[in-house]
């Protein structure tokens, strides 16, 4: 089957909302080829993105009037995007924005009223790409693997840097797991000096390493981790931020944060025990951070190079994922795999929402 669907992602980062138009050509249950026309980063609307952060302690009514708010507002995006590029896509694809993620308790929230989304463009919509996975007992989480799998086969290690870092190890059954909060802690420091990120690391270049942050950021989280785990973005900003919120100046604390993040990397790498020749793709925001990425590449063994793709890689892998999880989705193809997760098999995840059904 040849689709072409629209991909959206809005990260824990809060960074804005990507969209990759992607075609597939799906085929005997193989991806046969596929090809990314186009991609845009759209700013997230305020105030109600600065709500997000809130949402999961929130009443249900405010939760529900923000989901139809950004249903309403994801809508509005792509019917604009559907008329600038001139492009209809047969399915868009929406993750929506995860406000709650607590698997252990079977719970996974994304909000985006997917029937606005529908309403506004016409097109039929793919959603609740967690949930499937949550109800067979899996973490939900990362689905980054599929992306992998599918479309940059050919590397060992996979290492997202986003709002979290996630790692993926291919070869033989695939794992991967959620390392460490990323790009949350950075631009929570930047933010201090109304700074929305740490451009090019330059700030955290210029401090030192306050190593009893550095010992109190690497506690709540026991590396490596062995089996399937996600982190969910409250916990984050309850154990965290407040770690984070000292008297130390902005540039030893982004510093040292680098350095624990860098180091939280080498120490899930260092489960995999081999000393082949290997290569890690990295993308995410954080690929751009050119001295987090120095630190990582200092941190890992010799033996494993580190490769950052092409910018639009870099930055919309997520949404193409996406894309991709629907794309399977129609075609009823495993989207989430249960060696990543823990689920019991591995599942087709998304619900559709169409207008002519």
């Amino acid at each position: 089957m040849k689709c072409s669907i629209l991909g959206l992602m809005s990260g824990s980062s809060l960074d804005g909302l990507d969209c990759a138009f992607v075609q597939f050509d799906i085929a005997g249950g193989t991806l046969q080829r596929w090809q990314c026309a186009w991609t845009t980063t759209i700013p997230l609307p305020q105030p109600l993105a600065s709500s997000f952060p809130t949402l999961a302690t929130a009443p249900y009514l405010e939760q529900f009037a923000a989901h139809r708010q950004f249903g309403e507002w994801l809508g509005e995006q792509c019917a604009s995007l559907i008329e600038t590029y001139k492009t209809i896509p047969d399915y868009i694809a929406s993750h929506g924005h995860t406000i709650e993620h607590y698997p252990d308790k079977g719970h996974t929230l994304q909000i985006g009223d997917p029937s606005e989304i529908a309403r506004r463009t016409g097109c039929p919509v793919i959603y609740n790409f967690r949930n499937a996975d949550v109800e067979a007992g899996g973490q939900g989480a990362p689905l980054a693997p599929v992306v992998e799998k599918y479309c940059f086969p050919g590397h060992h290690f996979y290492l997202n840097l986003g709002g979290i870092a996630n790692l993926s190890v291919h070869g033989g059954a695939i794992r991967a797991c959620d390392i460490a909060p990323c790009n949350q802690l950075l631009n929570f420091i930047a933010g201090e000096v109304n700074e929305p990120f740490d451009r090019d690391g330059q700030m955290a270049a210029a401090g030192r390493v306050q190593h009893d942050l550095l010992a109190a950021l690497h506690r709540p989280i026991t590396l490596p981790v062995a089996g399937a785990f996600s982190l969910d973005n409250n916990w984050i900003r309850k154990t965290y931020f407040p770690l984070l919120e000292t008297n130390q100046s902005v540039e030893d604390r982004l510093r040292t944060t680098v350095e624990y993040i860098s180091q939280a990397v080498a120490r899930q790498v260092s489960a995999a025990q081999s000393t082949d020749p290997q290569t890690m793709l990295v993308t995410g925001g954080g690929a751009h951070n050119t001295f987090l990425v120095e630190r990582i590449r200092a941190n890992l063994p010799a033996h494993l190079q580190v490769v950052v793709p092409e910018p639009e890689i870099v930055d919309f892998k997520e949404a193409i994922l996406i894309a991709l999880c629907g794309a399977l989705r129609i075609n009823n193809l495993p989207n989430a795999f249960a060696s990543v997760t823990g689920a019991e098999h591995d599942t087709v995840n998304g619900d559709i929402w169409d207008l002519l059904s």
